[in-house]
């Protein structure tokens, strides 16, 4: 076959792909809606809407049966990990009421798949590291990072760092991701 004829051949079907509405991923899929063309709220780089096609498998964010291959990075989920250092003349309990009084309008924030205020576990084993009473911790995971960068933004948290920040001598901020994905 000749070059000219493949390469007719080739732009017939991607002609066709694209009139159908489909993208590389779901192109010999006809029921494709529109595959990479992503409508999740939170996917900043993608493009990729819910399709029918048994080739695309994202389960990441809201495009649940989008393309994977352009969804992948723009919805990995993220952990945060930050450390609270309080100081000597903070009371850790009126801390931990301070937290507890936004948990609930936090864990309800869309993205929000974990929350939780930390303290060293009561245990006799002589393993572990102990920070001590004046040390918490907040883990976080969220569906990704434009979900961690929403929350970060809301009225509530705006209005709760600086309840809490003076009360603290350091503290740390970790945005962490699963590198065996």
């Amino acid at each position: 076959m000749s070059t000219m004829k493949i390469f007719a051949i080739a732009a017939l079907f991607a002609a066709s792909a694209i009139a159908s509405g489909c993208r590389t991923c779901c192109q010999q899929n006809q029921e494709c809606r529109t595959a990479c063309e992503c409508k999740a709220s939170n996917c900043k780089e993608c493009k990729c809407a819910p399709c029918k096609c048994e080739s695309c498998t994202c389960k990441a964010c809201e495009c649940k049966a989008a393309c994977k291959k352009c969804c992948k990075k723009a919805c990995k989920p993220v952990w945060v990990l930050c450390r609270f250092d309080l100081k000597p003349d903070a009371s850790r309990a009126d801390y931990v009421e301070r937290t507890k009084a936004v948990l609930a309008a936090v864990r309800a924030e869309k993205g929000c798949l974990e929350y939780r205020l930390l303290g060293d576990a009561a245990t006799d084993w002589d393993k572990p590291q102990r920070f001590g009473e004046r040390t918490l911790w907040m883990l976080e995971k969220w569906e990704s990072v434009a979900a961690l960068q929403a929350h970060l933004q809301t009225p509530h948290m705006k209005a709760f760092g600086p309840t809490v920040r003076p009360m603290r001598s350091a503290s740390t901020f970790h945005v962490l991701e699963d590198v065996t994905e």
